[in-house]
């Protein structure tokens, strides 16, 4: 009999791990609320989701979907700390969550503040930051960093994909920001006018801004120990290169331990002006490039449900490759 597996986000990996998967072992499940990720379409059986559910409606409607096609493990993408509260739950229907986390802690790191405060003792490096409950302690926070910093960003303490992220340029320090797109960046006045658009004030992370390489750690871990982690660099052209950077490697190892992370997630650094990393954000959940680290060797989402089975040891798991630059390509392909 078939291991179900549901995915309702990342499909992007289901090509992936039906390549690993030579055995024939998973009967693949996709879900979103539309059909707008094709990819979607490649698994076994498609489902359109109810739309504009609140998270603790999806929570009650996944498990009634869990029972219902006998889901063994959800790999859960979204609404990350409402499904990871029920776990429990999602247990006692026989189906294993693929979390990094446990709901409190899915909520303390997608909050970039309290993750930082909770980041001590030199753990890992992070950069110069102030936080902002009102447009008083915003400009105030702006004014403070840009004291000791050339150039200060700001975003949003909880948000994804970027958004509501800004660079304050000045005239002094227009001349680094050259290349930068336009729609990033704004002044003084125009940041202040920004965060008070809404009805109410978003609580802001006003910070130095990090103009240096960006680097993802895409990792696999039991329980607190970091098993296995692929280190990879984004590159000007939108390629990526899977890089032997151990000290990220170390620094990934350590955020693990710190906040006992089990299972798939993904680490994110920014190196300063003068070269050296510091932690972004930790996301509790795979990044969106997994599927290009996957092409170190290692598919991780595949051993992680593996481990999550029960079915595999980690002596069974590959090391990832180095030194391979990658990158999507577009191609069209016979939907079911």
């Amino acid at each position: 009999m078939k291991t179900t597996i549901w995915l309702h986000s990342h499909f992007n990996l289901i090509e992936l791990l039906r390549a690993e998967d030579v055995a024939g072992e998973f009967r693949i499940i996709g879900s979103y609320h539309s059909r707008k990720y094709p990819e979607a379409l490649l698994a076994d059986v498609y489902h359109i989701e109810p739309a504009g559910l609140s998270e603790s409606d999806y929570v009650e409607w996944a498990l009634e979907f869990v029972a219902r096609h006998g889901v063994d493990v959800f790999v859960i993408g979204r609404k990350l700390a409402a499904l990871a509260h029920a776990d429990e739950r999602f247990r006692a229907l026989g189906c294993k969550l693929i979390s990094a986390c446990d709901g409190a802690t899915h909520e303390l790191l997608n909050n970039k503040v309290e993750c930082y405060n909770t980041i001590t003792d030199g753990l890992v490096p992070l950069p110069a930051y102030q936080v902002a409950d009102d447009p008083e302690a915003f400009e105030q926070a702006v004014l403070a960093l840009s004291a000791t910093q050339p150039v200060v960003c700001f975003k949003p303490t909880e948000s994804i994909f970027g958004f509501g992220f800004r660079i304050i340029e000045t005239a002094e320090n227009a001349p680094l920001l050259v290349g930068v797109p336009r729609e990033l960046v704004t002044t003084f006045e125009g940041a202040l006018e920004y965060v008070q658009r809404g009805e109410s004030f978003d609580q802001q992370m006003v910070m130095e801004y990090l103009p240096g390489q960006e680097t993802s750690v895409d990792c696999l871990s039991v329980d607190g120990k970091l098993i296995r982690a692929v280190v990879r660099g984004k590159n000007a052209d939108g390629s990526r290169v899977l890089l032997d950077r151990p000290l990220f490697v170390e620094y990934a190892r350590r955020l693990t331990e710190k906040f006992k992370l089990t299972s798939l997630y993904n680490v994110q650094f920014r190196e300063k002006g003068d070269g050296s990393p510091v932690l972004l954000e930790i996301n509790s959940r795979m990044s969106g490039g997994t599927n290009m680290s996957c092409m170190s060797g290692l598919t991780l989402p595949y051993w992680g449900i593996k481990l999550a089975l029960g079915t595999a040891s980690e002596a069974e798991i590959p090391h990832g490759r180095t030194g391979i630059r990658v990158a999507e390509l577009r191609r069209a392909v016979v939907l079911p």
